[in-house]
């Protein structure tokens, strides 16, 4: 990819969305994902999704599943999503993936659930804690 097709703002090739050219509905979308809880705001996946917002909306509730409501504790789900993500060579949920393993932890054994260098070399990932279910 030639770096002077990269939008400066987005670090994409596309711009970035202006919540002023959404309707009502996409722009309740641009407030989530610009909120604090979410870990880049529009830099990623949800900045390319609200060119479709319809495509962000039935997004949603899906990502909350799978990242929240899917029975996986917290290091084996972000093991599982640093394992795809390294398949599929995605550099941005490669480094999210980064960020959140070095947060995560457990409150009863004091480990924490960080297999993230493991999981990029393709090593086996010591035990992780059982499924929140």
């Amino acid at each position: 990819m030639n770096p002077a097709e990269i939008d400066p703002q987005s670090g994409c090739r596309i711009p970035l969305v202006r919540r002023e050219d959404l309707d009502t509905n996409g722009q309740k979308l641009f407030d989530h994902y610009t909120s604090s809880a979410m870990l880049r705001g529009l830099h990623g996946p949800a900045g390319i999704w609200l060119h479709s917002p319809k495509l962000a909306e039935l997004n949603q509730p899906l990502d909350t599943y799978l990242r929240h409501g899917s029975g996986l504790s917290e290091p084996v789900r972000e093991v599982c999503i640093l394992a795809i993500a390294r398949e599929f060579d995605n550099a941005f949920e490669v480094g999210g993936a980064r960020t959140r393993s070095a947060a995560c932890g457990s409150a009863a054994t004091g480990r924490r659930c960080d297999q993230t260098p493991r999981v990029e070399r393709r090593h086996r990932v010591g035990r992780l804690a059982p499924s929140s279910s």
